[in-house]
Parts: C-alpha cells; structure tokens; sequence
C-alpha cells in the first residue's frame, strides 16, 4: 500500500491534514510490547511510513515524535490505554481512531485477518466489523475526505 501516495491526495485536497511522521522498528516493536499485542503488519507500515494522523480533528492514532511511549491523546498507546481504563476494552483491541470518548475504533488482533472493528464505549462490547484490515480501512479513510 502506497501511504505517502494517498497522504499527498489529502494534502492536495481541502482538507486540513498532518502526519506525525515515521517511526522506526525500534518503536513500532516497543509499542506491541507495551500493548501485548501482535499489529498486523499493514498497520507497521503506515507507523514507518506516516505514523499517524491525517485529517485535523478527525486524525489516526499512531506514534509521535517517534516515541511509542507518549501516553497522550493521538496516540495508538494513550488512546488504548485510555479505552481500556475507562471503557474496559478488551486486551485484543488497539485503538486506531477515537474520538471525543464516543468513537472508537480499533484493530482486533485476535481475528484473522485483523479486522478494524468498532467498540461501544457505552455498552462496553464491540461492535461491528468497519474494515477487513488496515489497508481497506485507510483508503476509506482517504476516500471519505476528499
């Protein structure tokens, strides 16, 4: 999947967007640890490669300042650890987009194929499947905003 490719058509759209900017392997890997979670390896490549963000108050959870240790909002471990403290998220989920305690949307590493699913911080349940992997989810993603 070409990230850089689709990051430029949001760049070149309307759209006010910004990236985090890559992280490395060092910490894409200290981020699984952190979480206890295996990311699917579509995900790794939009961390190396972007890191998160995209379209402002609507961006992607990633790594900042390549630091996969920054626990705050906007990122994949302060959002999920957030979901889990507050909304008792299962330990299988990563957090991927969440917004403003309502919206939260994350990879289930116990599925097969890594859907993107969507969790129910009101009645603490997952919801339904949004994407059956990463890579369909940020063409959605891209394809939405422009």
């Amino acid at each position: 999947m070409n990230f850089n490719e689709l990051a430029n058509q949001l760049a070149n759209s309307n759209s006010d967007t910004f990236w985090q900017g890559g992280a490395d392997t060092v910490q894409i890997e200290k981020l699984e640890q952190l979480l206890k979670a295996k990311l699917p390896t579509v995900f790794k490549e939009f961390l190396q490669t972007l890191g998160g963000g995209g379209v402002a108050d609507s961006e992607i959870s990633g790594i900042e300042d390549n630091n996969a240790t920054l626990d705050f909002g906007g990122t994949v471990y302060g959002d999920t650890l957030c979901a889990r403290e507050d909304f008792e998220l299962p330990e299988h989920l990563v957090v991927i987009f969440y917004k403003d305690d309502e919206i939260c949307w994350c990879i289930d590493t116990c599925s097969s194929n890594e859907q993107i699913v969507s969790y129910d911080v009101f009645k603490q349940k997952v919801g339904p499947t949004i994407a059956n992997d990463f890579g369909e989810f940020f063409s959605d993603y891209v394809s939405r905003r422009l």
